[in-house]
């Protein structure tokens, strides 16, 4: 993996390419690789190179810093949503966040939008930072619970039924910050109206969850 960002940087800027040239090329000393480095810029002295390469590393090892922030998350992020209702018709959302405590996280962006019709719904953005959750840490992992009452659910059906013009109720959105990529586990623990289904879809970082009426046979 090092080589590979290595070899990118040959490519980079001049700066960035005698850092790289003077690490990656083919010989036993740094004065050599300092040497070959030269050859790939019209027989610049040492000197030079070792001023330009200096200048580069700075560079590389910021970036190289992120990538490895960056490749620490991926994949490492496990997100559970459980979706529930009480004895009426609210519906709750459980979102619990489990990702690597060294790191910074930010909890996902949750977007709920109520149709309309086919094309067009009513839409509100939630920044789970603005409200209260649970978390705990074992100093390596940590786990974030986050709950969402979502609209009730018979106002929605009414409204619905009302409009008729498409099958679809209500989708939620919620859309990771922090993770490249995640595991996503779900749980339907709800007590859905007859005819009402409850479907998820993810990509990458997007987990859509969808209410929506069952066709009619």
């Amino acid at each position: 993996a090092f080589q590979r960002e290595m070899a990118r940087y040959i490519n980079g800027s001049k700066y960035e390419a005698a850092a790289a040239l003077s690490i990656m090329s083919e010989a036993d000393t740094v004065l050599d690789r300092l040497t070959l480095a030269a050859e790939r810029f019209d027989y610049q002295d040492q000197r030079t190179m070792r001023r330009w390469s200096d200048r580069g590393l700075r560079t590389i090892a910021g970036d190289l810093v992120a990538i490895a922030a960056a490749r620490g998350r991926l994949g490492r992020e496990l997100l559970t949503l459980t979706l529930s209702s009480d004895t009426g018709s609210q519906l709750l959302l459980r979102i619990e966040q489990m990702d690597f405590a060294q790191l910074h996280g930010d909890p996902p962006k949750v977007t709920v939008w109520t149709w309309l019709d086919d094309d067009n719904a009513e839409e509100a953005i939630l920044d789970l930072r603005d409200y209260a959750s649970r978390s705990a840490s074992d100093g390596i992992y940590r786990d974030t619970v986050h709950f969402l009452a979502l609209p009730e659910l018979g106002r929605l059906l009414a409204d619905s039924d009302r409009r008729r013009r498409t099958a679809k109720i209500l989708t939620v959105a919620i859309q990771g910050r922090s993770a490249p990529a995640r595991t996503v586990t779900w749980r339907d623990e709800a007590r859905l109206p007859d005819g009402i289904v409850a479907e998820v879809m993810t990509h990458r970082t997007m987990v859509l969850l969808t209410l929506e009426k069952k066709p009619e046979l």
